[in-house]
């Protein structure tokens, strides 16, 4: 190789240009943002493509203290919490959120601290969907066990002309096992200081179950102006059987057994309607009234024998008849401030009357009224990187009982102080007090 040790000049060397054309370009921002109030959570393209519903999106999305059961289509709080969901800020049932069409998904708003407007609330859960001016979708998911009877079937529609939205959802999970046994072990403390313990030995029997949910519902909107939402929700649970059946025997003379038969059988239906108007004032003022009606119908069944040599040792067969009626009223006030502070107020009114029946040889009947009123008032702010509120709740409620043979009235007023504090952050430090008479 020959070496060089002088500089040489090799005169002017031009350059050629080109130019390359991109398709596109994409740029990636962090899939969960941090706020003062609540994570903002947007699910990626891959992350609606690979779900069919708005639950199997909240699966991928993997938020904290969430437990997820894509198969039974459920969600549940590792503290055993409530969960409260909402679509574009209005109160909805976990049904609705099967019914969601990913696609529609712009982000989810994750509220672990979600104050005094949402009640007992642990955690409030709020799609915010997209409505397009004109057109539809409808979408259909469907699952089903092969070696037994069950499954979940989902179908539902939206259709969207202006500022209007029809939609309807219906679900259907049955549920029909063969096979089923329990197994049990059971103590008794006897009068007389003795003890007995029995050993269940369960037979194949038989579980039953049939679920129904349907909603159909119609908004109008205007945007930063006002918003109307009425919503029909029907739910039909039909459990004709949940047997049991077996042996009792006893641990200390295992010779000594009795045949047990356990069954049980059920039916709930309740329709309900649900109104809900939002307006939107200046100056960063909102305005919300709610009231939802609805009637529930309940009947449950139980027959429970033990027998020895076809001898009946054991015969209890209960039988409960129930009507309950139920209004629930809100009005919200709510102001936002500056660097992220809110201010906001309601007033809450629920009250309900019940008649129930009572058959087990005897047929006793009863009259109750429940009624609770509350009104509070609550402050969110911001210093620096604590947030923090604070918040006072006066309730007032009663509760009647009419017998055949027995009244009973209750009325309490209750005020309560609620403060909170929070470090923002993926690890976060809470603390929060509640002081009430």
């Amino acid at each position: 190789m020959l070496g060089l040790s002088q500089n040489i000049d090799l005169g002017t060397i031009s350059l050629a240009s080109a130019s390359i054309s991109l398709d596109e370009v994409t740029v990636n921002a962090s899939a969960i943002r941090n706020t003062a109030d609540r994570k903002i959570a947007f699910p990626t393209s891959e992350q609606k493509a690979a779900s069919s519903n708005g639950i199997n999106l909240l699966n991928a999305l993997m938020l904290p203290r969430l437990e997820v059961d894509p198969i039974r289509n459920s969600v549940s709080l590792s503290n055993e919490g409530t969960i409260q969901f909402c679509i574009n800020g209005i109160k909805v049932e976990l049904s609705d959120i099967r019914g969601l069409s990913p696609q529609e998904v712009i982000r989810i708003e994750y509220h672990d601290n979600p104050g005094l407007r949402y009640g007992n609330a642990d955690i409030v859960l709020d799609y915010i969907v997209r409505r397009p001016d004109t057109g539809g979708s409808f979408g259909l998911d469907m699952a089903q066990g092969i070696n037994s009877m069950w499954g979940e079937h989902n179908a539902w529609g939206k259709i969207n002309h202006k500022n209007s939205e029809w939609g309807a959802s219906y679900r259907i999970g049955p549920r029909d096992f063969y096979g089923m046994k329990r197994n049990n072990e059971e103590e008794f403390h006897l009068a007389n200081g003795t003890t007995l313990n029995r050993v269940e030995i369960g037979e194949p029997s038989r579980a039953r179950l049939f679920m129904h949910n349907l909603n159909v519902n119609y908004s109008y909107q205007k945007p930063d102006k006002y918003m109307f939402n009425a919503t029909f929700r029907y739910r039909n649970n039909h459990q004709p059987h949940w047997d049991y059946q077996g042996v009792l025997m006893n641990k200390a003379n295992p010779e000594d057994k009795v045949d047990m038969i356990d069954l049980s059988g059920s039916a709930y239906q309740a329709p309900a309607l649900d109104l809900y108007y939002q307006r939107d004032l200046k100056h960063n003022q909102t305005l919300v009234f709610n009231v939802v009606g609805t009637y529930n119908q309940t009947k449950s069944t139980r027959i429970y024998q033990e027998s020895k040599h076809e001898q009946l040792l054991t015969d209890v067969n209960n039988v409960v008849d129930g009507d309950k009626y139920s209004i629930i009223g809100e009005a919200i006030y709510e102001k936002k401030l500056t660097n992220g502070n809110r201010l906001s107020g309601g007033l809450r009114h629920n009250q309900s009357f019940s008649d129930n029946s009572y058959i087990n040889g005897h047929n006793y009947k009863t009259h109750m009224e429940q009624m609770e009123s509350s009104v509070y008032a609550e402050f969110k702010g911001k210093v620096k990187k604590l947030d923090y509120s604070l918040g006072v709740t006066v309730n007032r409620s009663s509760y009647s009982q009419r017998g055949e043979d027995a009244d009973y009235e209750r009325y309490t007023v209750s005020p309560r102080l609620t403060l909170f504090y929070a470090l923002p952050g993926e690890s976060s430090i809470r603390l929060k007090s509640t002081m009430g008479m």
